[in-house]
Order: C-alpha cells, then sequence, then structure tokens
C-alpha cells in the first residue's frame, strides 16, 4: 500500500457499551474497526489467537479476519471507529457487518474491502506511545458533538498518522507522500474516474475543484479534464480494435452511443465505426 492511497471514510464512530454477557459472536467485517477499551476488559479470539484485552488497550480489527468478543466479569466501555482506509464509490452504502463468513452471500463477499495494511506483529493490539494525544483525536471523532464530514476525516488523519508512526514506521520510511496532483493522475491512469466530471473528483478528493484544478495545471500544465478526456480517447481507440461502439461506449462510461462517437470523432477526425474498419483493414 502506498501511503498516498490513504482517503479514509469514516462510516460509523460511536460511544459504546457491552454488559456482561453480551458478546459479540463469531464474525468478519468489511472494514476496519479501531477501538479504545475505555472501563472493564474482555477476551478477543482474533484470527484464532486468544487475547485478554484490559482497560486502556487500543485495538484495530482488519477486514476479513475472523473474530470475536467475550465479555469477561464486568460491563466495558469500547468507544469504537469503523472507516475505510481508501474511499469507494460504494462505501457509503456497505454496512457494518456482524456475520461469520460462512453465513454470507456471495455478494457480502464481496463488500469485504482488502486489507491495505502490512502486517504487525502485535497485531490485534496496537502501540500507542502518545495515549493523550490519540484520545484527543479518538474523542473528537466519537463524539456525538456535530462537526463536518470533513473535519471527522482530518481528525482520523491525524490519528492514523500516530498509528502508522509507532505501528507501522517501515511503511513510512519507504513511501513518499505524493503530492495531490499525483495523486489525482495516477488515479485517472489506472482508470478509475474516466467518467466523473470535476465535481465528482472534488469529492472524492476531499479538495475544492478549483484548488485540484490549480495544482495540476501547475504540475502537467494541462487540465484535469482535458487530461481525462486525452487519455479515455486514447482508451477508446484500444478498446474499439476488440469491442464494438456501444460497447466501447459504455465501457467508458458514456450515456449514449451519439456522445461518445462526437466526442470521438472531434478528437480523431473520424467517426468509431471508420476506426474499426481501419483496424480490420490493418490486420
Amino acid at each position: 500500500m502506498k501511503v498516498g492511497e490513504i482517503n479514509p471514510y469514516i462510516r460509523q464512530a460511536k460511544e459504546s457499551t457491552l454488559l456482561k454477557g453480551m458478546n459479540i459472536n463469531q464474525r468478519i467485517i468489511f472494514d476496519y474497526e479501531l477501538l479504545y477499551l475505555r472501563e472493564g476488559n474482555f477476551t478477543l479470539i482474533y484470527n484464532g489467537d486468544t487475547f485478554y484485552c484490559k482497560k486502556g488497550d487500543v485495538i484495530l480489527i482488519e477486514p476479513g479476519v475472523q473474530h470475536e468478543f467475550i465479555v469477561n466479569t464486568t460491563d466495558i466501555s469500547q468507544p469504537h471507529i469503523h472507516f475505510d482506509l481508501s474511499y469507494r464509490a460504494n462505501s457509503e452504502k456497505i454496512p457494518i457487518c456482524f456475520k461469520d463468513i460462512t453465513a454470507m452471500t456471495d455478494k457480502e463477499k464481496d463488500m469485504i474491502h482488502e486489507n491495505m495494511l502490512p502486517s504487525y506483529p502485535t497485531a490485534p493490539l496496537l502501540v500507542c506511545k502518545n495515549k493523550t494525544r490519540f484520545l484527543t483525536y479518538f474523542n473528537k471523532i466519537v463524539s456525538k458533538r456535530p462537526t463536518s464530514p470533513l473535519v471527522r476525516k482530518g481528525l482520523l488523519l491525524e490519528l492514523l498518522g500516530l498509528i502508522f508512526y509507532d505501528n507501522f514506521w517501515g511503511l513510512l520510511r519507504k513511501e513518499q507522500f505524493p503530492t495531490i496532483a499525483h495523486q489525482v493522475k495516477d488515479y485517472i491512469d489506472r482508470g478509475n474516474g474516466l467518467d466523473m466530471s470535476l465535481d465528482d473528483l472534488s469529492k472524492f478528493f476531499s479538495y475544492s475543484k478549483f484548488h485540484l484544478e490549480k495544482k495540476f495545471k501547475e504540475c502537467f500544465n494541462v487540465s484535469i479534464i482535458t487530461y481525462k478526456n486525452q487519455l479515455r480517447m486514447q482508451k477508446a481507440k484500444e478498446l474499439l480494435m476488440t469491442n464494438s461502439v456501444s460497447k466501447t461506449a459504455k465501457i467508458l462510461g458514456y450515456n449514449s452511443i451519439h456522445s461518445f462517437s462526437r466526442t470521438y470523432k472531434n478528437y480523431y477526425q473520424q467517426s468509431p465505426t471508420s476506426s474499426i474498419k481501419e483496424g480490420k483493414k490493418e490486420k
């Protein structure tokens, strides 16, 4: 995982209490869960290993890892945050999971986020050298006081910075954080966002469209939309070698064949159909 790929989405953040006997049965989750054991203790069975968690522990549950909570002798207070490390197009539609993988449908299994973090030796317990600072960010996120999603995201990034420094230092040393312009270019180059508007990209990267456009032009001397459309047309020509016009338009996210054909003709000075014919002649 590259540090520049971190674009977190908070699914749920809240105070939570589990009463004695209120166990969470064996399950896996679709996302990450970061929890702080404020009061009490419990036994955590994580990936087949047993951990006795006590007051003050910070715990990170990773996506796709089988686990269960057993409340031991008293009620526990365990505020927690469910989040994605990298925002996905369907992030806002994915629920919190309480099922074991054996009870999941194929559709639910597809919701399991790829674990982007390298393994760490103390998993699932996190090292937390500056607990005061950690709790400052953590408590603000789970607080019921109204804050904007952007502020909460910023707080989570600060929190992740502390976690990474104490637990994933190798990751921070190896990867240099790319500029926002390079993040946008890399996202488009990988085939994502080809059908996204500048407003869509602004929402995805949590920057104003004016800031994105300014930084992108400064770095690459071309606007985001122009660059995106150029890449889109290059991919269109490649796709037309093995696909019909209608299928190519659909793959590239055009609303209609007419819109795609008009854009293609303006760019290449010939219709998509003509390109297909030329490609057949060359073969």
